[in-house]
């Protein structure tokens, strides 16, 4: 999925970094895709997301902790937390009373898609685990349902191992 919401980004260079052994030299944009002209476009910049990273994984395990053991954390929810949403869904779970909601910090990432993108990396990393579960209706038709359980014990190392450079 990842791939598809990368707008900025090579999809030749993609593509061959995905593919290539550890010891290949990384590839160079191409310039004629689809990705390559939208950036010659908008002319994004290449902004650093790390601290987004580690506060994400922070609002992860502070919610886990102050949470009763009965709520479920869902993506929707850390996103409510790290934007500071004030929506129907972060009153009604009662989020907005949580400690790491109320504190301020300066945050790169503005907008729920860009903060949905980290979050999908960060589980695609590993470094954020998520639980998903398939259902079977009645009618027959298959259902999902996911929520995020914790973060990898080792988890502000992992994301310091990675690059968050992100078009912005």
């Amino acid at each position: 999925m990842l791939f598809c919401e990368e707008k900025y980004k090579c999809f030749q260079q993609k593509l061959l970094n995905f593919y290539a052994w550890s010891a290949d030299t990384v590839s160079s944009s191409c310039g004629n895709c689809s990705n390559c002209q939208c950036r010659a476009v908008d002319n994004p910049g290449l902004i650093n997301v790390t601290t987004d990273a580690i506060r994400v994984i922070n609002i992860i395990r502070r919610t886990i902790e102050e949470l009763e053991e009965d709520n479920i954390i869902v993506r929707d929810d850390v996103i409510g937390i790290f934007l500071q949403l004030k929506n129907k869904k972060i009153i009604d779970k009662k989020l907005n009373s949580l400690s790491i909601y109320e504190e301020n910090f300066d945050r790169t990432i503005r907008n729920s898609k860009q903060a949905f993108h980290l979050l999908d990396d960060l589980i695609n990393k590993k470094i954020v685990v998520e639980a998903v579960t398939l259902k079977k209706t009645g009618a027959g038709f298959w259902i999902s349902d996911s929520k995020i359980t914790g973060v990898a014990e080792d988890a502000e190392e992992m994301v310091y191992s990675y690059s968050w450079d992100y078009y912005l």
